[in-house]
């Protein structure tokens, strides 16, 4: 990914569930890993959420399956969903169908922004793309 993490960087570092769990993958019986959380400092956190898109391009199997997200909060996540319909309402009354709302920010500082939307040749504006990924809150 090419984010340099010193071991001071890393605040906490615990896995979660148990051990031992079992499930079926191709009809075979594997472990289960467990969950490996991570706290870094501010200033990497922002660095890692930047370039944990290129984790998806990875030549490794198992690389492109990892996933990161921001811990939040139950009141955290209340307040992005609040926002993100509220963005979806303004998208649905712009007058301008070249122009949407979205949610953007670092999780501090969340607000609702409009963008122009991406339009493809022969497609309406806000029209997905079939076999695209949707956006998520980033």
């Amino acid at each position: 990914m090419g984010v340099m993490i010193l071991a001071e960087d890393i605040l906490v570092v615990r896995r979660i569930g148990k051990t031992g769990l079992r499930r079926k993958v191709h009809g075979e019986d594997v472990e289960v890993p467990r969950i490996l959380v991570a706290t870094f400092t501010e200033n990497i956190k922002a660095t890692i959420m930047k370039n944990c898109y290129k984790l998806q391009f990875s030549e490794v199997a198992y690389i492109k399956k990892v996933g990161v997200k921001h811990d939040m909060s139950y009141d955290e996540r209340q307040k992005e969903n609040e926002l993100r319909k509220e963005a979806k309402d303004k998208t649905e009354a712009e007058k301008d169908p070249n122009f949407r709302y979205l949610v953007r920010g670092p999780q501090w500082d969340r607000k609702i922004v409009r963008v122009k939307s991406f339009k493809a040749k022969g497609m309406e504006a806000n029209e997905p793309i079939l076999g695209s990924p949707t956006l998520s809150p980033g």
